[in-house]
């Protein structure tokens, strides 16, 4: 028995196989196999669970803070930043300023060594497969606007987070109460500096 027990402590893990998400939900049809599919439910429960956690907690709250949690934190603070390094162009049109794609490409640019920063050395290449999720969930650079859709987005960052263990179960109120809130204090940051229209 000792001997089974040594030699399956010797067999490597496998190494996770990632790849870069590509849009599969393109009809009605479509919509219905998301609507089945495990990642949908993998969805709903995160949106679950993390709703869980914050029932009658206040946002000012004390709650447990991972490293993967001010991982993450430190990430919207960075690009936080770079909104004051980036300022609105002097332009004529009411809506839509072009500094906002100058701070996406920066975005799009950083994006691997942003994510890497929060992933343990195993799963450093993980990174392909949550790059667009992240550079979806900060509005559109063609369009210069936002919506509920890039909010979707970084929810499903969160979620591929959590399945990765960055995020652990026990990081739900945190979830909510630190990094979505901080989510939101940017993007009405990222709105009001470029005047980005609603989606």
């Amino acid at each position: 028995m000792i001997d089974i027990i040594m030699a399956a402590k010797e067999i490597p893990q496998a190494v996770p196989v990632f790849i870069a998400p590509i849009k599969c939900v393109l009809t009605e049809a479509d919509m219905k196999k998301w609507k089945d599919s495990a990642g949908h439910q993998d969805l709903v429960s995160f949106i679950q669970h993390v709703g869980k956690a914050v029932e009658n907690k206040k946002v000012s709250g004390e709650c447990p803070e991972s490293p993967g949690v001010k991982g993450v934190l430190a990430i919207l603070e960075k690009l936080k930043v770079w909104v004051g390094e980036i300022p609105p162009e002097d332009q004529p049109q009411r809506f839509g300023n072009k500094s906002y794609r100058v701070w996406h490409a920066r975005l799009t640019d950083s994006a691997p060594e942003v994510i890497t920063s929060i992933l343990p050395a195993h799963l450093q290449s993980a990174a392909v497969e949550l790059k667009p999720y992240l550079l979806d969930s900060f509005g559109n650079c063609t369009r210069i606007d936002y919506g509920t859709g890039h909010e979707a987005s970084f929810t499903i960052f969160l979620v591929c987070l959590m399945k990765l263990g960055v995020l652990l179960q026990s990081d739900a109120q945190a979830v909510v109460t630190r990094i979505f809130s901080s989510y939101l204090s940017l993007m009405r940051l990222l709105q009001r500096t470029y005047r980005m229209e609603p989606a």
